[in-house]
């Protein structure tokens, strides 16, 4: 009988060491997630941070972002024209006042109710 108790105290202690192993293990796991989330919420405020501060500079437009001001300008023109192109091969065209996509044969906007002038 001592010998079988002396067993299952073995047993029992190797179960508990390797429910600690695993729990210290979990432990680890749980804080390297935590700590890359919080990277990444650091990372995407960061970007937030770059982008509101490209814009300001671009808004501004003048020295040194005059030249990039008026690229971007320029790009949005060129990206609204494509899709004009694109919407009016569809059949559609674009809200001047709310710009979702509408039939090209619409005299109002189904979405805002804005009158459409004839093109």
């Amino acid at each position: 009988m001592a010998r079988f108790e002396e067993l299952v105290k073995k047993a029992t202690g190797g179960v508990q060491r390797g429910l600690d192993s695993i729990n210290a293990k979990a432990d680890d796991l749980a804080n390297t997630v935590a700590l890359k989330e919080q990277m990444q919420v650091a990372e995407a405020e960061i970007q937030e941070i770059y982008l509101e501060a490209g814009k300001k500079a671009l808004e501004l437009g003048s020295g040194f972002f005059a030249e990039q001001a008026e690229r971007v300008k320029e790009l949005e023109a060129f990206k609204e024209d494509c899709e004009c192109q694109l919407l009016a091969k569809q059949g559609l065209k674009k809200c001047p006042a709310c710009k979702n996509a509408i039939p090209a044969e619409d005299r109002y906007c189904p979405e805002c109710g804005v009158k459409i002038e004839k093109e």
